[in-house]
């Protein structure tokens, strides 16, 4: 991989990161706390987890709007997760899928504030 690539590719990773910390983090805040490995040391490890975090969305005794910025918080994140893993093969590597990539995070991000609020005017 070329230079601005190696960077791309660690930009994501820390965004990947940094967004599942918090989605974890948000988890455990949940009416019905779900419990996701906080330290991640093979993203595609936490693959499972977070699937089943998205299906038992619909389940938490919340707002509907909170559910649903659960479910597009996990499925976000999980989008960003399977371009990355196709961006780490140099032939599949493109800037406009790392944008994608980095989109998709943005968007779990997004998902996660709003819930994060919706989290604390609850209590």
């Amino acid at each position: 991989m070329a230079d601005s690539e190696d960077h791309q590719m660690n930009v994501l990773a820390s965004h990947l990161a940094h967004t599942y910390i918090e989605l974890a983090r948000l988890c455990r805040l949940l009416p019905m706390p779900i419990t996701l490995e906080e330290k991640v040391y093979n993203f595609t490890g936490s693959i499972p987890a977070v699937r089943r975090a998205a299906e038992l969305a619909l389940d938490e005794p919340m707002p509907e709007d909170m559910q649903a910025n659960l479910f597009n918080a996990c499925t976000f994140w999980l989008g960003g997760l399977d371009l990355f893993v196709l961006l780490a093969n140099p032939e599949e590597f493109h800037t406009v899928r790392a944008h994608s990539a980095a989109g998709c995070l943005i968007q779990a991000d997004i998902a996660l504030r709003d819930l994060g609020i919706a989290l604390r005017n609850l209590s």
